[in-house]
C-alpha cells in the first residue's frame, strides 16, 4: 500500500494508493454548495444533479439512494482525479509524517487531505 503524496500519487504497479478526503471540502472545492447534514434529511436530487453537471458524470443507475451514496460519490471523485481521471486533484496541508511521542514511540500523523475541482475549473477554492 502506498500513501499518496502531492508530488507522487500513483501506486507502484499492482498496488493501492491511499488518500484521505473530506467530502464537505470537496463539495466546496467543486464550486458547489456542501451537502447538508444527513440528520436534516436533505433532498438528494438537486445536489446530485449539480455534481453530475459539474463533472459531466453519466447517469448513476439505479440512482443515488442515500446521503451516504452521494458523499461517497464526491469522495470518489478526489481519488479518481488523483489517479489521473478527468478532474483536478487538489492536495491540501502537509504530507503525513512520523511523530515521536515522549516515550520515543513513532506514530504516523495525518497528512494531506485531497479535494477535487471539475475539469476546466479555475484555481484553488
Amino acid at each position: 500500500m502506498f500513501l499518496a503524496a502531492a508530488d507522487r500519487v500513483c501506486a507502484p504497479s499492482g498496488g493501492y494508493a491511499v488518500l484521505e478526503c473530506f467530502p464537505t471540502s470537496s463539495w466546496r472545492s467543486s464550486g458547489l454548495e456542501p451537502l447538508p447534514a444527513k440528520s436534516r434529511r436533505p433532498e438528494l436530487g438537486p445536489p446530485a444533479a449539480a455534481l453530475a453537471a459539474a463533472y459531466a458524470l453519466p447517469p448513476v443507475r439505479p440512482g443515488v439512494a442515500s446521503h451516504d451514496d452521494l458523499q461517497a460519490l464526491v469522495a470518489a471523485l478526489a481519488g479518481a482525479a488523483a489517479a489521473g481521471g478527468p478532474a483536478t486533484p487538489v492536495p491540501r496541508g502537509a504530507p503525513a509524517r512520523l511523530a515521536v511521542d515522549g516515550r520515543g514511540v513513532a506514530r504516523r500523523v495525518e497528512g494531506l487531505i485531497w479535494d477535487v475541482r471539475p475539469p476546466g475549473a479555475g484555481g484553488p477554492r
